[in-house]
């Protein structure tokens, strides 16, 4: 797992060396929980004016109007990288020629050929703490999609409990993301 603070797009954690089965779980569980992720507190250090909006994986064109039992099972379907990639990360309209457009979702699959997926945050820091956790609160989140109990998460209903009870185990990242401990 690498991070990288890229001024002042968004903060990126890599994470790579997983299977296809695998990435297809930690997909799962993140258009599960994608919305209460957006929930966390997540203070930028640079004004929102000068970064992208980062794009929603479960609101995407090909997942947005799907049941949870259709979403799980859709991510679930593809039979190859490129083919969860499109899925995930579905081409987007931006006007930006800078902006690379796999980077406009929170969770980018345009490495995924390469054997690597990036988990962007926005805002992005230069607090070296935030930083650190953030990329504790992916390493975390990855541990728990690749563990045997993510069958059993998947089956939970989405929520701030569940997300720090049963895939964040650390005290000190509730202290820092629980928005309910403002």
């Amino acid at each position: 797992m690498s991070l990288e603070v890229t001024h002042p797009r968004a903060l990126h954690v890599h994470v790579s060396r997983f299977t296809l089965g695998q990435a297809q779980i930690l997909c799962q569980m993140y258009a599960l929980y994608e919305t209460v992720k957006d929930e966390l507190r997540f203070a930028g250090d640079f004004p929102s004016a000068t970064t992208h909006r980062l794009e929603s994986v479960r609101r995407n064109k090909n997942l947005r109007d799907l049941s949870t039992g259709d979403l799980l099972s859709m991510i679930g379907r593809p039979s190859s990288i490129s083919e969860l990639a499109s899925l995930i990360n579905p081409a987007i309209q931006d006007d930006d020629p800078v902006v690379t457009k796999g980077h406009l979702y929170k969770i980018n699959l345009s490495q995924l050929a390469f054997g690597k997926i990036t988990f962007n945050q926005r805002p992005s820091v230069l607090r070296g703490n935030a930083i650190v956790n953030w990329g504790r609160f992916v390493s975390e989140f990855v541990h728990s999609a690749f563990s045997p109990q993510s069958v059993d998460i998947l089956r939970l209903e989405p929520s701030l409990d569940v997300l720090f009870g049963s895939i964040i185990h650390a005290d000190s990242l509730k202290t820092a993301f629980d928005p309910r401990l403002a």
